[in-house]
């Protein structure tokens, strides 16, 4: 019987004179994508690219397959900078941000790029019927009133001053109480 779709990390096995168990502790394939550095040879060359040609360029030598959902924006970046011991996951998820794009992992194998999409509905919970029990927590501590995202782009003939280096994005938010949330982007883009 599969008991999972990846690797084993861990094995734990208990027994006495009369019985036993194994405890397994497993990872899908995107596991490797969180540790395991950019090869050398692969540092390089990205300036152009969509966000989707990328992760398959810095995972193609892991075997991960790259399994777009939803209208994922692949809109390439003019500049991709890959720097020495950067893991494959930071690489992937800086320019993910920049197209919000939200990373998954699939459940048999592969890694998700999760673009703009419709809700489906999928089933219909009912107390009393298929819930017999649950327990839930609900938090809004990742509530703002208005979110930022402050950057800057490079400098060239086509722009330069304040539109490239004082780039500002504003939205509102829902939250009652007056906090705000500031992201700084990781990379220079467009607006």
């Amino acid at each position: 019987v599969q008991a999972i779709f990846g690797y084993i990390q861990e094995r734990h096995v208990g027994l006495d004179a009369k019985q036993h168990g194994v405890r397994l502790v497993g990872v899908g394939d995107t596991f490797d994508l969180t540790n395991s550095m950019v090869p050398i040879e692969k540092l390089g060359g990205h300036d152009g690219k969509g966000w989707l040609e990328l992760a398959k360029d810095l995972s193609s030598h892991l075997g991960i397959k790259i399994i777009p959902r939803g209208s994922v924006d692949n809109t390439p970046f003019e500049n991709i900078q890959v720097q020495p011991g950067d893991t494959i996951m930071s690489i992937l998820e800086r320019y993910a941000k920049m197209r919000n794009i939200v990373i998954g992992s699939e459940a048999t194998g592969g890694l998700m790029a999760i673009g703009e999409h419709e809700a489906t509905s999928t089933g219909t919970l009912i107390e009393g019927n298929n819930i017999l029990r649950a327990n839930a927590v609900v938090r809004d501590n990742m509530v703002y009133k208005r979110y930022y995202a402050v950057g800057q782009s490079t400098g060239s003939d086509a722009g330069s001053g304040d539109s490239q280096n004082k780039q500002v994005a504003f939205l509102p938010g829902t939250s009652t109480r007056n906090r705000y949330m500031i992201a700084v982007t990781d990379i220079a883009d467009t607006m």
